[in-house]
């Protein structure tokens, strides 16, 4: 039977990546970075088994900076700074 991936708890049927102790560990790093309780899950484990691509996209610095920029969008409201500002909202520009 086909082992679940840890990230995107799919069967893990092609792209099989074995991680051990050291890969472990930067899974956590990316996990704390990313904010979101994996890293529970993966402590103390010896070796899991995931999607290469699903590591690649986990572990990488700009899909991290990503997601923690996309959960920060979705927490807050749509402020003035986030839409565009046209110039037929504006007042009419006094020159004196």
């Amino acid at each position: 039977m086909a082992e679940k991936c840890s990230l995107c708890e799919d069967y893990v049927v092609t792209d099989k990546c074995g991680v051990g102790e050291k890969g472990i560990d930067g899974l956590i790093k990316a996990s704390i970075a990313r904010k979101d309780g994996k890293h529970e899950l993966l402590r103390g484990q010896k070796k899991i088994v995931l999607h290469a691509s699903c590591r690649k996209k986990y572990t990488r610095p700009q899909s991290i900076t990503r997601i923690l920029k996309i959960a920060v969008l979705d927490g807050q409201p749509l402020t003035s700074s986030s839409t565009p500002c046209l110039r037929s909202s504006q007042l009419e520009f006094d020159f004196k």
